[in-house]
C-alpha cells in the first residue's frame, strides 16, 4: 500500500461502473473515472461495488465538491469567459450618383430669325427637344430668359397690352413631341399678357417653374384641350417616353429702338426638384 497526505490510502476496486458512484459510510471515496477509491483508513478490499455496509449514491458533481471541500483544495474549472449571445455589427455606406440632368437639341431649329421689322412678330418654326436626362425618378423645370447686345440691350416687356420702345415681347411654350409644326399664337398657345400669372407663357428675366408652381398653374403649357397639351410637371427621364418634349418661341418687337444691334435672347432651363 502507498501512503498519502491525511494517511489516505489508495486501494484497488474492481467492477466499479462508470455510471454508478457509490460512497461507503466509513468514508471510502471512489474516485470517479477510474477503478480506485480512497479511505481515511486502511480497510479490506470490498467485495462488490456495493461494499458491506450502508451507502450513499452520488452523481458526478455532488462528490466532486465534497472531495473539494474535504481536502481543502481550490479547484478553477476554467481561465475562460464565455459570453451567451452576444452579436456583433458593422455598418455599408452607399451613397447614390443622383443628379437633375436636362439636355436642349437645338440641332433642327433656326436660331437666327433674321432681320424684323419694329413691331411685327416672328417665332421659331421648328421646335428645341427638351430631354431629362436626371437619375432622380421625377424633376421638374425652370425658365428664365434674358437678353445681351453688342448695342442696347433691349428688355422684356412685362406686360404685353401694350407696346414700348425697346421692349420685346415674348413667350414660351412646351408641348409633347406629337406636334411638329409650329402653332400660331391662339388658344394656348403664347398665352397670357403678363409675366408669373396662371396661364401665362410670358417670359421675363425671373426664373420660374414650368408647370405649377406655389399656387400658380400652367405655366409656359398650352390649354389642356390644346392639340399636344402636355403637364410638365413631375417628368420622368429617359428612356420613358414622356421625358421628351417640344418647346416652342414666339417674339413681338417693340415699336421703337434705340440701336440697330441684334439683340440675342437667351433661354435657360434648369432641371430641378418637383415642386
Amino acid at each position: 500500500m502507498r501512503k498519502l497526505n491525511r494517511r489516505f490510502q489508495l486501494t484497488k476496486l474492481y467492477h466499479l461502473s462508470m455510471m454508478d458512484i457509490f460512497v461507503p459510510s466509513s468514508r471510502h471515496v471512489v474516485w470517479p473515472g477510474s477503478r480506485f477509491y480512497v479511505t481515511e483508513e486502511p480497510g479490506p478490499r470490498p467485495k462488490d461495488r456495493r461494499g458491506d455496509g450502508p451507502t450513499e449514491k452520488f452523481g458526478f458533481k455532488k462528490l466532486l465538491l465534497r472531495i473539494l471541500l474535504g481536502s481543502g483544495a481550490l479547484f478553477m474549472l476554467s481561465n475562460s469567459t464565455i459570453f451567451a449571445g452576444s452579436t456583433g455589427t458593422l455598418t455599408v455606406s452607399v451613397t447614390p450618383n443622383a443628379y437633375y440632368a436636362v439636355v436642349i437639341d437645338t440641332s433642327n431649329v433656326s436660331l437666327n430669325l433674321g432681320t424684323v421689322d419694329l413691331g411685327a412678330s416672328t417665332q421659331t418654326v421648328r421646335p428645341s427637344t427638351v430631354s431629362i436626362q436626371s437619375t432622380f425618378a421625377t424633376t421638374d423645370l425652370k425658365l428664365q430668359g434674358f437678353i445681351s447686345s453688342a448695342g442696347t440691350a433691349w428688355s422684356f416687356d412685362n406686360d404685353t397690352t401694350s407696346v414700348e420702345p425697346d421692349n420685346l415681347a415674348a413667350w414660351a411654350t412646351f408641348t409633347s413631341v406629337a406636334r411638329s409644326s409650329a402653332p400660331t399664337q391662339t388658344g394656348g398657345y403664347f398665352s397670357g399678357t403678363q409675366s408669373g400669372v396662371n396661364n401665362s407663357d410670358v417670359i421675363s428675366n425671373s426664373d420660374r417653374y414650368v408647370g405649377t408652381q406655389a399656387g400658380l398653374t400652367n405655366l409656359f403649357e398650352a390649354d389642356s384641350g390644346d392639340f399636344a397639351f402636355k403637364d410638365m410637371d413631375a417628368l420622368p427621364p429617359e428612356p420613358d417616353s414622356n421625358a421628351k418634349s417640344h418647346l416652342w418661341l414666339y417674339f413681338r418687337l417693340p415699336n421703337a429702338t434705340t440701336t440697330s444691334n441684334a439683340q440675342n435672347i437667351s433661354i435657360t432651363i434648369t432641371a430641378v426638384a418637383p415642386d
